[in-house]
């Protein structure tokens, strides 16, 4: 028997009806989307409570409980408490979907994390640092510009009216930001009256505090907005120890033990079995009035026919305040900066001397005084004054002997400040200024002066 096909059904595209088919089919999508959210939402569930390290507990009540990590509780748990089991279940997914968004979080931004948090760091430090703590920082960059020397005295002042004076220690030892105008004022004025300061020595010792403070308030640095030193104590203050000025017979040489002075300099050099320079770096300055600095940091090539010029120094070098050695520094020690000086018939034939001596010897070097040693002149001169019977003077005493030789002999000042290197009169006229007289020629003078 033959079967028949059944004919298949033919859908008029007229009469079908398109916008019911597309709510079906858009239904069917959010269906499936809601299905594919719920199976994530469980796959995360899952995945969460894997990391659930404590017992889940029911009550006798049936309320569910457990405990979560938290640091900032005792024993760094908390306690998770709901009526149903899917609520305490929900509770904790929660909780670890926070925890996992914070982690990818700092994963995505740590470097504005951890800058933030250095900045939080600094801020904590700024707020606590003392000056005791902010010493060091300050006085490396005090090293950028100043030499060794400097640096050193402000270490011993720094141990003797700081860190070993109990003035000091509510100063020190507290934060920068809370030292006070009037507990610097009331520090300042104990301690020059415990250590009978002179207005120098007190402008030096407080130069620490003072210019400590600016710094920590510099733009740079930001430690504190204002410096609170605001303490001006004027130098004609009652508590400063005012101190007469030196005799003269302590910081020069008069005319006639500087003419024994110089003889017995040349006597010492042309003895031929001891013969060195060291008396010729004497007499030399004498002649200019250099420093011992200046002295040792010349070469040949500074001196021009009658003018020496000065360049550069050769002293002590230092390493973070500990003394390394010596070498040539290419500045002068003031901030007057480089100068000339004129020689006298006298300095030329010192240099004169000095390149025969050279000559005998066979030796060749660019420095004029580099056979000398850096305290060989202060010691020797300290022999010729005991020879002589005067008051053991310094290197520095001779320079000071020249510039007061000048102004006896009647150089305008500011001529003087130059030539000796000053960066102003008064320095000149307070530290350099002394009779270079006798007493009977000074009597003389001024009886002279005084005839009518």
């Amino acid at each position: 028997m033959r079967i028949k096909k059944k004919k298949s059904e033919i859908i008029d595209p007229l009469s079908f009806d398109s916008s019911s088919a597309m709510i079906n089919s858009i239904d069917n999508i959010q269906i499936l989307l809601a299905n594919m959210k719920k199976e994530e939402e469980l796959r995360q569930r899952a995945k969460y409570l894997h990391e659930q390290h404590y017992k889940i507990s029911t009550s006798k009540t049936g309320s569910v409980m457990t405990w979560v990590f938290d640091p900032s509780k005792e024993n760094n748990r908390r306690k998770i408490k709901k009526t149903t089991m899917d609520a305490l279940l929900d509770e904790l997914v929660s909780i670890y979907i926070k925890e996992g968004e914070a982690e990818d979080y700092v994963e995505e931004h740590h470097d504005i994390i951890d800058a933030h948090s250095q900045a939080q760091k600094e801020d904590t430090k700024h707020k606590t640092i003392t000056f005791r703590e902010f010493y060091s920082e300050w006085l490396s960059y005090q090293g950028l510009d100043h030499d060794g020397a400097t640096i050193v005295r402000y270490d011993v002042d720094w141990n003797k009216y700081y860190v070993n004076e109990p003035l000091s220690k509510d100063i020190i030892d507290n934060p920068i930001k809370d030292i006070k105008p009037i507990q610097i004022k009331v520090w300042a004025y104990k301690l020059i009256e415990k250590y009978k300061m002179t207005s120098t020595k007190y402008y030096n010792v407080s130069t620490i505090l003072r210019q400590g403070l600016a710094f920590a308030a510099s733009e740079d640095i930001g430690i504190i907005d204002t410096s609170p030193f605001k303490v001006i104590i004027k130098k004609s203050d009652k508590k400063f120890k005012h101190a007469k000025k030196p005799e003269n017979k302590t910081q020069v040489f008069n005319l006639a033990v500087l003419k024994k002075l110089i003889d017995l300099c040349w006597e010492d050099y042309n003895d031929k079995d001891k013969q060195y320079l060291t008396p010729l770096a004497i007499l030399f300055m004498i002649e200019t009035g250099v420093r011992i600095g200046e002295l040792l940091g010349l070469f040949w090539n500074d001196v021009e026919a009658d003018t020496v010029n000065i360049k550069r120094q050769y002293g002590r070098i230092y390493d973070n305040g500990v003394l390394a050695g010596y070498d040539l520094k290419e500045y002068t020690k003031s901030e007057a900066g480089e100068r000339s000086i004129p020689l006298t018939n006298e300095a030329i034939k010192i240099l004169q001397e000095i390149r025969k001596y050279y000559l005998r010897k066979g030796i060749i070097t660019e420095r004029i005084f580099e056979k000398v040693g850096y305290s060989a002149t202060r010691n020797k001169l300290y022999r010729y004054c005991d020879k002589m019977n005067e008051i053991r003077k310094s290197n520095h005493k001779i320079r000071k002997t020249y510039v007061s030789r000048l102004l006896y002999n009647g150089l305008l000042i500011n001529d003087v400040r130059e030539l000796a290197g000053h960066n102003s009169e008064q320095t000149t006229l307070r530290n350099y200024t002394f009779g270079v007289e006798t007493d009977e020629e000074l009597k003389t003078h001024v009886k002279e002066a005084l005839a009518l």
